[in-house]
């Protein structure tokens, strides 16, 4: 009963204004630049309780702005609007145009990838960006072990203060093997346990009807993602770098490589696994025998 006091508001930019009788007409002509720039939660909760919402003491205030200076500033303008409700990096980054390389990149490939906060999609644009991350050659060992969202971050820090230099941003460095790390990702999830004897009665693993993360490829068996990341990121020994350009690229086939090594990748991560919750139970019972046999 208190949201419409307590609630900031909704901003709009657009291209115009005009007042036609007893209405107020908003001109949009550009969705790169013009629409709710501040707001959006607001506007999907007035969606839902529209129909229990009572006008005449129920409200918020709607701003509108217009005008080259709006347009001009409509980054820094977004920025330090969005800032009651922290909004995600990778929104701020896609109204940046940051990732205009990655989609030009992957523009040929039948991914539905989610660039900024409520948008449709299937794969959020921070997988992609870890998939560049933890397999760059350019990068420390450490990085073998960040999150999406650490890629996120390092991403955004490299795009702000190298832009699109292949010299000095690892992250650039890697569009020409984007896609095949997609596709790569994607074939590990999908076969991850072709070569592996009774993976099925493991507790952890889902059976059913499943997509691929990427490419939605169907799958009858759903790994878990801390089985699948070691040997995806270990693909990062046949990539190298290209000493006059810094370009990453790879030193053998990478599709062959993955079909190749997958089965006793996936084998070894399995054993670790099942070695792992075998010494749980020895500590919890205190006794070791049953690691010599």
């Amino acid at each position: 009963g208190l949201f419409h006091i307590l609630n900031r508001g909704i901003t709009i930019t657009a291209e115009s204004i005009k007042v036609k009788g007893n209405s107020l007409v908003i001109e949009i002509n550009d969705f790169e630049t013009q629409g709710c720039i501040d707001g959006g939660h607001t506007y999907k909760s007035i969606l839902e309780y529209q129909d229990i919402i009572q006008p005449e003491t129920q409200y918020v205030t709607v701003e509108i702005l217009t005008g080259n200076i709006v347009m001009n500033n409509f980054v820094k303008l977004a920025m330090a609007r969005n800032r009651s409700q922290q909004v995600q990096d990778k929104s701020l980054a896609e109204l940046n145009n940051e990732f205009g390389w990655i989609k030009e990149a992957i523009k040929n490939e039948n991914v539905s990838v989610i660039y900024k906060e409520n948008e449709d999609g299937n794969v959020p644009i921070e997988f992609i960006v870890w998939l560049m991350a933890v397999t760059n050659s350019r990068f420390g060992e450490s990085t073998c072990n960040a999150r999406p969202k650490e890629s996120m971050k390092a991403f955004i820090k490299y795009n702000k203060e190298h832009g699109l230099n292949i010299e000095t941003n690892p992250f650039y460095a890697a569009k020409d093997i984007l896609v095949d790390l997609m596709k790569v990702f994607d074939f590990m999830e999908v076969h991850f346990g072709n070569k592996i004897k009774c993976f099925s009665k493991i507790k952890v693993v889902d059976k059913g009807n499943f997509k691929s993360t990427i490419y939605g490829t169907p799958m009858k068996y759903k790994f878990p993602k801390q089985f699948l990341y070691p040997p995806y990121t270990a693909m990062r020994a046949i990539i190298g770098v290209d000493d006059k350009t810094g370009l990453l690229f790879w030193k053998t086939d990478p599709h062959a490589f993955i079909k190749r090594m997958l089965p006793e990748l996936a084998l070894n991560q399995v054993n670790i696994y099942k070695a792992d919750r075998m010494l749980e139970r020895c500590r919890a019972k205190k006794t070791y025998s049953d690691l010599y046999k």
